[in-house]
This record gives structure tokens, C-alpha cells and sequence, in this order.
């Protein structure tokens, strides 16, 4: 999984590491077969890109991810956004992410810790209070999202070596 994602639940606890690891395995298997079977990586990367353009225009900056497209880009409010685009087969994960969020959150930690974005702020259909959205992409293949503050620093994919601690 993702830095966001393993960060998260990793201060949720054991249970929701292992609830997240099941939807994991649940899921990949669908996203790796779409993935090879309906459409290329780099079709899946344009599509997700395109989106996030048509989302929040301007440049997004792809971020590494290693099942989920994602991007940094410039919020609704005008400040950076964390942007996971990802098949629909995702949202348990999605939303088990977003669950984790919000708790930490609520934790009062002296770390600064990504804040969801309201769905409804960056996708019209939407219902208020969402923390996932489900958008038609630019083929009209759907797609989940999820938004979150951007916080600064380094993603895991660039740390090496790569200890237990930091996993």
C-alpha cells in the first residue's frame, strides 16, 4: 500500500491493519486484471490524469503510487491536495483510509496529518459529507477518489533503504 495509506493505518491499530489487508487482496486481483486485461497502465495513467485535470485543472504532479493514480494538485480552497484516483473495486480501502484519517485527526497529534477533502468540494455529483466520490472518467470508465490536505515531505517510495521501522 501507499505512504498516505500505511501511515494511516498504521496508527489505527492491528485491527485495522488487518481489515486493510484483507480489502487489499481483495481488491488487487481485480484492479491487477482490468489492468491487464481491459486497458494498458499507460491508458489507466492518461485516463487518471485527464481526470484530475478535469477535476481541479491547472498541472497535477503525479505522486508514486503503487495500485492508486495519484496526484498533487492545487485544492478547492487554493492550497495543495492529495488526489487518489483508482477503480471502483478500491473502496473498501478508500473508504477504510478515510475512516483512519478522520481519526487522526480527532487524535490531536503534535504531527501534521493529511485532513480529507469534503467529497462534494472537488466532485459535483457527490453527496455532502462523502469522503469518497465515484466520477466517470474522460472514457467513461468510472472511477473512485479521494482527497485529502497535501503534507510536505518524503513518500515512501523514495526512502532507501527501506527498514521494518519505517514500514
Amino acid at each position: 500500500m501507499g505512504s498516505l495509506c500505511s501511515a494511516a493505518l498504521s496508527a489505527c491499530g492491528g485491527e485495522a491493519q488487518r481489515v486493510a489487508e484483507r480489502a487489499h487482496a481483495l481488491t488487487v486481483g481485480a484492479f491487477v486484471q482490468r489492468g491487464s486485461t481491459d486497458v494498458s497502465p499507460q491508458s489507466r495513467d492518461a485516463a487518471a490524469l485527464a481526470l484530475a485535470r478535469q477535476m481541479f485543472g491547472g498541472a497535477p504532479k503525479r505522486l508514486p503510487g503503487e495500485f492508486d493514480c495519484n496526484f498533487a494538485v492545487e485544492g478547492p480552497g487554493g492550497g495543495r491536495t492529495t488526489l487518489k484516483l483508482a477503480h471502483p473495486s478500491r473502496r473498501p480501502l478508500f473508504e477504510l483510509l478515510a475512516a483512519c484519517l478522520e481519526h487522526l485527526e480527532g487524535a490531536k497529534l503534535r504531527a501534521r496529518v493529511p485532513a480529507l477533502v469534503n467529497a462534494a468540494a472537488f466532485a459535483a455529483s457527490a453527496p455532502p459529507g462523502n469522503r469518497v466520490a465515484t466520477l466517470a472518467g474522460p472514457d467513461g470508465e468510472p472511477w473512485i477518489a479521494l482527497a485529502a490536505t497535501y503534507v510536505e515531505g518524503r513518500t515512501l517510495a523514495t526512502v532507501r533503504p527501506r527498514s521494518m521501522e519505517v514500514l
